[in-house]
């Protein structure tokens, strides 16, 4: 386990080493969360509260709304995720409690025998907040159930983003996924670093 942390670390490191970083003025609006349709929270081995919140967005139900009938689509498969710092939109979270966060939720969903994949309904956030900081994953499309991967938050996009633009003093950080060859729906979602 020790091992598996450590290696991860190093490849997170070396990832964000090699990403590239675009600066925008403000936080994409994409999904404007209207309604919270579920909260849990998850208490870490460390005390500190982790809050779990579904929301919809602006237009959507959150609900279930029949969607079970539909099939569910994987969404971890990106070719490659494209990373934006936001730079002078008001206070950014404090990396400390990103950092926590993205260790809670390993310590959360990624012990054995844990589910691997999340589900998001259409128009749906799903939202893992810590203190001052915000993990938020936008199901963007309007009809399909899109699944992601606690890995690919934990061990690419939170540390991308806290590395690349949050300990720098930015106010976010968004990644959106991009590919040619992969089907339009697996590539409708965004992920965001920001302040609770």
């Amino acid at each position: 386990m020790k091992l598996s942390a450590t290696l991860l670390l190093v490849v997170s490191v070396a990832a964000t080493a090699l990403a590239v970083f675009t600066h925008i003025s403000e936080i994409p609006t994409s999904c404007v969360a209207s309604k919270v349709v579920q909260t849990r929270n998850f208490t870490t081995t460390t005390g500190e509260v982790i809050r779990i919140d579904t929301k919809t967005c602006s237009g959507g139900t959150g609900a279930d709304s029949g969607h079970s009938k539909r099939q569910t689509i994987n969404a971890c498969v990106a070719e490659t995720i494209n990373f934006s710092c936001v730079a002078g939109a008001g206070a950014g979270p404090v990396a400390g409690d990103c950092d926590n966060l993205n260790t809670g939720i390993i310590e959360a969903f990624e012990a054995a025998g844990d589910p691997t994949l999340f589900t998001v309904n259409p128009q749906t956030v799903q939202t893992f907040t810590l203190g001052t900081c915000q993990f938020a994953w936008i199901n963007e499309n309007t009809a399909a159930i899109l699944e992601f991967c606690f890995s690919e938050i934990t061990a690419v996009m939170g540390p991308q983003l806290i590395n690349g633009c949050i300990v720098p003093g930015d106010t976010a950080g968004v990644a959106r996924p991009s590919g040619t060859g992969i089907p339009a729906t697996t590539l409708d979602w965004v992920f965001e670093v920001l302040h609770s």
